[in-house]
C-alpha cells in the first residue's frame, strides 16, 4: 500500500505542473524572425516596470508604432509591431483591449490605431484601462530604430521604455512602405 501511495505522489508531481499555463517561451532568433523576438523582448522589458506593477485583469492597449519623422502615419511595419507586443502580453496573461473594436479611436485604413494625446485619459477610462503602449519608429540607412512606451493611463506618466533597431532587410524595407529599393 505504501508503494502504490508513493507511486501516486510521484505521478502526481509529474503531472501538476503540465495541467499548469507554463510562461511563454522566447522564440530563438534568427534572421527570419528577427523582428518577432525583438517585438517579444519589448514587451516583456515594457511589463518589467519598476514604476510599479501592471494588474494582469485591468486592460493595457496597444496602438500602432508611428512613423518618427510624421507622426500622423503608421506602416505595415508599426501595425505588425504592435499586434506582436499584444500577442506576447496575452501570452504572458495580460489582458489586452483590442482597439480595432473601438470607434473612439482614429483609425485609418491603411493607416492603422493612433491614440491622440488628448484622448489617452478618455478612451482608457471608457475601456478601463490601466495603461497604453506606443512607441515610434525611425527608418535609418541599414536600421529600423523603434521605441515604445508603457503609458500609465490615468496622468500619461511613462512607466517604462525600450528602444531597439531592426536590420534592415527586404522584409523591413517592404513594410515600411519602400518596397525593395535598394538604400545600401
Amino acid at each position: 500500500m505504501k508503494r502504490v501511495k508513493a507511486t501516486l505522489a510521484v505521478v502526481a508531481l509529474l503531472v501538476l505542473p503540465a495541467c499548469s499555463n507554463p510562461p511563454p517561451r522566447m522564440v530563438e532568433p534568427t534572421a527570419a524572425n528577427d523582428m518577432i523576438f525583438s517585438s517579444y523582448a519589448a514587451a516583456d522589458r515594457l511589463v518589467q516596470t519598476p514604476q510599479g506593477g501592471l494588474d494582469r485583469t485591468k486592460p493595457v492597449l496597444v496602438t500602432s508604432l508611428v512613423n518618427i519623422n510624421r507622426l500622423e502615419r503608421s506602416s505595415g511595419l508599426g501595425r505588425l509591431i504592435a499586434e506582436q507586443i499584444s500577442s506576447r502580453l496575452v501570452s504572458s496573461g495580460y489582458t489586452v483591449a483590442e482597439l480595432k473594436l473601438r470607434s473612439s479611436i482614429l483609425i485609418e485604413e491603411g493607416k492603422g490605431e493612433f491614440i491622440l494625446s488628448r484622448d489617452v485619459r478618455e478612451i482608457s477610462r471608457s475601456r478601463g484601462a490601466q495603461a497604453v503602449i506606443a512607441g515610434t519608429y525611425a527608418v535609418g540607412a541599414d536600421s529600423v530604430y523603434v521605441n515604445v512606451r508603457l503609458i500609465r493611463a490615468s496622468d500619461s506618466k511613462i512607466l517604462s521604455a525600450y528602444d531597439y533597431a531592426l536590420r534592415m532587410d527586404d522584409n523591413i524595407l517592404y513594410l515600411v512602405g519602400a518596397r525593395f529599393r535598394d538604400i545600401r
